[in-house]
């Protein structure tokens, strides 16, 4: 019985490590949405900066793990806070579509920058706490679970008690509850803003080096599922809701693991997604709400043009598109026409994007998915059928 039990405990285990890992992730990402009604798309990036600045005091500055810990906390509380104000406070008179497209952007950057300076290859980060472990039944606890474990109520627990007992904490509050009721009480939101998102690029930071100690790898790329794993956490307890966000991580972190050991690791990723399509089909607004509702609508945005679109006469367009056509026999640079093809491309896919925007009134992020899925069918019905490239382009 505990050779059978133990690999299971293990998995429970891992599951509730990860869970804790991404609870730092997802309660950031809740205290930005009960603030500003935002989703950051930014957050997983700033977990991946967090795990580089802690490989990087750990490996060239061989500072002790707590000192590690606090220079992680300083570096992304900062980068959160010039997030803020550099790419979020400007546009706040903006559309509603406006602030998600820039934390987007920021979140790009930041992975660009990061692969430019230590390259896309994965980097093992020193794990700095003793490799013992203890035997309890049929499995085994180490070190580093505990370590996580420990970081994690101990973030809770100071974050409760800031949010409970300190005059900014209260401002953070009473922003979330009626923004605008606290800015007429003198309660400076740009200040709290900038707090909120401090504290909850504190908190990915920590959660990105603690990942990269467990398993002893960062790469730049690392940052874009994980930010995607806190929304859904966030999601499965309640967008803004701060111990929902934690309980909805490590009910996560266990479904991930125990889907692991039934089905294999090629499908860590998959898990997650199923967890948020049933999420938001049976209980949009969190397990822990009581009613079905939807909670409140987040600048993702319903998105409405500012104005009137641009009539452009028909002889202009079929100037424009006789012109394009000729353009091969005028132009011989194969870089240059290749780089006009792909232009073309793109403008033919923000072209849907469009479509879906002002019919829907909605910006669809999963527009990139159907490019894919339109490469691949094309490419197999081409290779497989022979069918020639512009024949398998009608069955798309």
């Amino acid at each position: 019985m505990t050779s059978s039990l133990g690999p299971w405990f293990d998995y429970t285990i891992n599951g509730l490590v990860v869970g804790n890992i991404y609870a730092l992730l997802a309660v950031g990402l809740a205290l930005i949405y009960g603030v500003s009604h935002l989703i950051n798309f930014a957050h997983g990036s700033i977990y991946m900066v967090g795990a580089y600045i802690g490989w990087l005091c750990i490996t060239y500055l061989a500072t002790p793990l707590p000192v590690t810990l606090l220079l992680v906390v300083l570096g992304c509380g900062l980068l959160g806070m010039a997030i803020e104000r550099v790419g979020l406070r400007p546009l706040q008179n903006s559309p509603r579509i406006a602030p998600l497209l820039s934390t987007i952007g920021i979140g790009l950057v930041l992975d660009q920058v990061v692969q430019l300076l230590f390259t896309p290859d994965p980097r093992g980060v020193p794990i700095q706490v003793p490799e013992w472990r203890i035997q309890i039944g049929g499995g085994t606890i180490g070190a580093l679970d505990i370590l996580i474990a420990g970081i994690g109520l101990v973030s809770a627990l100071s974050l409760y008690l800031f949010l409970r007992f300190t005059k900014l904490g209260w401002a953070v509050r009473a922003t979330a509850l009626d923004r605008d009721a606290a800015q007429q009480c003198g309660v400076d939101v740009n200040k709290v803003n900038s707090a909120v998102f401090a504290i909850a690029a504190a908190l990915g930071g920590v959660s990105g080096l603690l990942v990269g100690m467990y398993y002893n790898s960062i790469d730049p790329n690392m940052g874009f599922h994980a930010g995607l794993k806190g929304i859904v956490a966030q999601m499965i307890g309640g967008m803004g809701n701060v111990p929902g966000a934690i309980a909805g991580s490590l009910l996560l972190g266990l479904i991930e693991s125990y889907g692991i050991a039934a089905f294999g690791t090629s499908y860590r990723n998959l898990f997650a997604f199923v967890v948020m399509i049933l999420i938001l089909v049976l209980k949009p607004n969190g397990i822990f709400s009581r009613g079905r509702g939807l909670p409140p609508e987040p600048l993702t945005g319903t998105f409405i043009a500012p104005s009137a679109p641009i009539r452009i006469p028909w002889g202009i367009v079929a100037g424009l598109a006789v012109a394009a056509l000729a353009l091969p026999l005028v132009v011989r640079n194969g870089y240059v026409l290749q780089t006009l093809g792909i232009g073309w491309l793109y403008a033919i896919l923000a072209i849907s994007l469009t479509l879906v925007a002002g019919t829907a009134g909605m910006i669809s992020l999963g527009q990139a998915g159907l490019l894919a899925i339109g490469a691949y069918a094309s490419g197999l019905l081409a290779i497989n059928l022979k069918l020639p490239v512009a024949a398998s382009i009608i069955f798309l």
